[in-house]
């Protein structure tokens, strides 16, 4: 993250030992703005968000509504449909896109290129909107054209993006460290990666007092309640792995560990 994107939380040891709602009972304290600069920033992103999937809705709708394949290819369409939400996607993602380049006599359905400060990445996309998972001698084709004249001066890497993949196509990938497999949900994913920040998180703890003073903690269940309660860092693995309710809400009284229990749950 660009330090010009973070937002600091000021401290404020009053609220050590007590809990206000600072949105309405003090909205012009710092602590407050630099919240409200959290939530518009959220809100920015999910608009972005909220606008890829509508122009992603709206091309999907155009290509429904093409009745008179005398006119059109619709095979050709509903590629170029596929086409637009990977470039889209990658854009968003910080890379330079191409369609559509002849590299080495092929064509390749995209090129996406991304400078990072002494490093350049470069990557042939190629994008199959097929109902069946993509078999292995896509891959293999792919390959072939990494390593090319032209592709190996570029430094290409491959990228192939698909609904599926079959078990074949898999494992050829991970025996290839120049290609990669997107399914477009997991690029999505990618735009808002939590990842770094927990490890971070999880690190920072791990060399913490906090970490060396931990206790372990039991809780009691609401529709389960035990006499001795529930270990609670299994229960929030289980609840972070999709086992039961969405909502999880943690109640306790002050000063009884809510907030470290928090932390360290979020780090593992």
């Amino acid at each position: 993250m660009d330090i010009e994107t973070r937002v600091e939380i000021p401290f404020d040891s009053c609220l050590l030992f007590k809990e206000e709602l600072l949105a309405i009972e003090d909205s012009e304290s710092e602590i407050a703005a630099a919240y409200m600069k959290i939530a518009l920033k959220t809100d920015e992103f999910l608009d972005d968000l909220i606008r890829l999937r509508e122009e992603i809705e709206t091309e999907d709708a155009a290509y429904l509504e093409m009745t008179d394949p005398g006119r059109r290819d619709i095979r050709h369409e509903k590629g170029k449909t596929f086409e637009n939400r990977v470039a889209k996607l990658l854009t968003l993602l910080g890379y330079r896109v191409e369609a559509e380049q002849y590299v080495d006599g092929n064509k390749v359905d995209l090129i996406a290129r991304q400078e990072s400060g002494l490093k350049a990445d470069c990557f042939f996309v190629e994008y199959k909107d097929h109902k069946k998972p993509v078999a292995k001698n896509i891959l293999e084709k792919l390959a072939v054209w990494l390593n090319g004249d032209q592709a190996k001066a570029m430094h290409a890497e491959g990228i192939v993006v698909a609904k599926s993949f079959s078990p074949a196509a898999l494992t050829f990938t991970k025996a290839n460290q120049i290609l990669i497999i997107f399914t477009p949900e997991e690029l999505e994913q990618r735009l808002f990666d939590f990842g770094p920040y927990l490890a971070k998180l999880k690190q920072e703890f791990e060399v913490s007092d906090l970490a060396r003073t931990y206790m372990d903690q039991r809780v009691l269940l609401e529709k389960a309640p035990e006499k001795h309660g529930t270990d609670l860092l299994t229960h929030a693995k289980e609840w972070a792995a999709g086992t039961g309710s969405k909502l999880r809400l943690l109640l306790g009284d002050f000063c009884t560990g809510k907030t470290s229990s928090g932390v360290l749950h979020m780090s593992w």
